[in-house]
Parts: structure tokens; sequence; C-alpha cells
């Protein structure tokens, strides 16, 4: 096996079968309650895991010549729509924290932050998040999928599918948002032949998202979830 194939079976076992059974492993793990690792250690975790994704797709862009990251066709417009899209998604998220269940809430808790400490970790998973994950998903590992396949729509759907099992942990609901969240930005990386703007918007959600929970969980008192101390 050359360094080509390598680079490409990694990056493709861990953003289609590892990443998405993981997901699906930690949905019926929490579903059955059994303890889970303290909140910190899973920050650390997962920003970890997210610079080996970088790794994987840095390494599979460079033995297959890939070029994301192209700003030509990224015009002053897309900015403005992403931002008007972002700004339109925080004024639905903060009214809709008014109407969450509490069960939705407690399962909030378990991986958004519920302080201003737990912040500067948020920050970081949200940055690495819009790059790894866009570059893996929506970037190299779609652009194989493209050539061993012939389909683009195959390889999206795919592609978009693994990405919404990876975020399984809160229900089959969130899974489903995230798939289409991943189809969007996939057709803004395609629109815009470079994966800068996905990137940004990607990450830009996630630290609205946290923010806008952060600071509605920390007005109200956490019920017993199932935390304990570090599992492996």
């Amino acid at each position: 096996m050359d360094f080509k194939d390598f680079a490409a079976n990694q990056l493709l076992l861990w953003t289609l079968v590892i990443t998405p059974l993981m997901g699906v492993y930690s949905y019926f793990r929490l579903r059955s309650r059994k303890p889970i690792p303290a909140k910190n250690k899973r920050y650390r975790t997962m920003i970890a895991f997210q610079c080996f994704l970088i790794l994987l797709s840095w390494q599979a862009s460079f033995a297959h010549h890939f070029r994301f990251f192209d700003t030509r066709g990224i015009f002053i417009w897309y900015w403005l729509l992403a931002a008007s899209w972002l700004a339109f998604v925080g004024i639905r998220l903060k009214s809709a924290w008014s109407r969450i269940s509490a069960e939705r809430r407690e399962k909030a808790r378990l991986t958004l932050p519920e302080n201003r400490s737990e912040m500067p970790y948020w920050v970081a998973i949200s940055v690495l998040a819009g790059i790894s994950e866009e570059w893996a998903y929506r970037g190299a590992a779609c652009a194989l999928l493209i050539r061993m396949t012939g389909s683009v729509a195959i390889s999206v759907l795919i592609c978009s599918i693994a990405f919404g099992l990876g975020h399984l942990l809160h229900g089959w609901r969130a899974a489903g948002g995230s798939a289409l969240l991943a189809l969007v930005l996939q057709l803004v990386a395609f629109q815009c032949q470079s994966l800068i703007l996905a990137m940004v918007i990607h990450a830009c959600y996630d630290l609205l998202v946290g923010t806008i929970a952060m600071r509605e969980l920390s007005r109200s008192p956490a019920s017993i979830v199932p935390t304990a101390e570090p599992v492996i």
C-alpha cells in the first residue's frame, strides 16, 4: 500500500466508520445511564481528536493534491449572507431556550458549557471543529468518495449521514439536524470552491450555540446527570 492509499484509507476509516460508531456508542451508553468522564476531560479529548482529524485531513489532501483554501470564489455578499444567517440562528436559539424541555436541557449540559470557566475550552473546540470537520467531511472525505464512486450525490449523502451519526449523543433529532447542516455547508463549499467560508460558519455556529447555552444553563441549577469518575 502506497502513501496515497494509506492516507485515503485512514481518513475514510476515521470519518465514515469510527466516528459514527463512537456517536452511536455514546448514544446508547447515555441511554443506559452508565457513568461518563468528567466534562473537562471530555473537552480535552475532543480537542485532541480534532487535532488528529486535522492531521489526517492534511495528510490525505497532501497525498492526493487536493486544494480547498482558494479565496477567489468567495464574494463579499457570501460573507454578508453568512453573517445574516448566523444572526437569525442566534435569535432563534435564544427564543428556543425558553421552550426547551427539562430533559433536553440536562442533555445539553453534557457537552455544552455551563459557566465562564468552561468557555476557553469551548472556544478552542468551536474553532478546531470548524477546521477539522469541514476539512475532513466536506473536503477530503467527500473528494475521495467522489473519485471512488463517480457520484457527487452519493458521496455527499454518505458524508452527511456519517457526520450526523457522529453527533448522535443528543439523540436522533440532533443527529438529523447535524446531517442537514452538513448538507448546507457542503453546498457552501461547492459554491465557493473552497472550505474557508464553511469553516468560518461552522466555527461561529458552534461558538454561538455554546455562548447562548452557557448563559442559559448558568441561570438554573443542574439536575442529577450521569457523570462520574473518568471511564475509559
